[in-house]
């Protein structure tokens, strides 16, 4: 025979789901927002990687100029895993031709053969630059913080 809940046993549930679900949601805010600043973070360093080629360009560099200046500017960055191409319309000058984006300047998440990475173009003076990052390290980061996460509401 099972006895009748008392006030204070359910309170007491009531006080504890209440307080699952407000870490829940406090888990997932936080992983949204860290997501959000993270993307901004690596979009900022994108565009300064593309507007530094830009600057070194110059107003109208010529296609060699171009070519070596994209290749020496991409030694430079690939320690910190980013890669650029430069366009002149729909012609590569120099940097990774695969690097392809669209025409318009912005920044996205794209998928290519190697995993997902992060795109940013930036247009100047008739010239398109593409700048790109793996996503491998800011997902396998975004996966353990969701892990921690997730393990603090368990223990909560």
């Amino acid at each position: 025979m099972t006895r009748p809940a008392t006030v204070t046993g359910r309170v007491a549930r009531a006080s504890a789901l209440t307080a699952a679900l407000a870490a829940a949601l406090t888990a997932a805010l936080s992983g949204a927002l860290t997501w959000r600043w993270t993307i901004a973070r690596e979009d900022a360093r994108l565009r300064a990687a593309a507007l530094t080629l830009v600057a070194e360009l110059g107003p109208a560099p010529t296609d060699a100029l171009a070519a070596h200046l994209t290749d020496e500017e991409n030694g430079e960055v690939a320690p910190e895993g980013i890669r650029l191409s430069l366009w002149r319309g729909d012609r590569p000058l120099g940097g990774d031709p695969s690097l392809t984006g669209p025409r318009a300047a912005g920044c996205e998440s794209v998928a290519y053969a190697t995993g997902r990475a992060r795109r940013c173009v930036v247009l100047a003076s008739g010239l398109r630059v593409v700048a790109v990052r793996s996503l491998a390290d800011t997902d396998a980061a975004t996966r353990a913080g969701a892990l921690a996460s997730l393990l603090a509401v368990a223990v909560t």
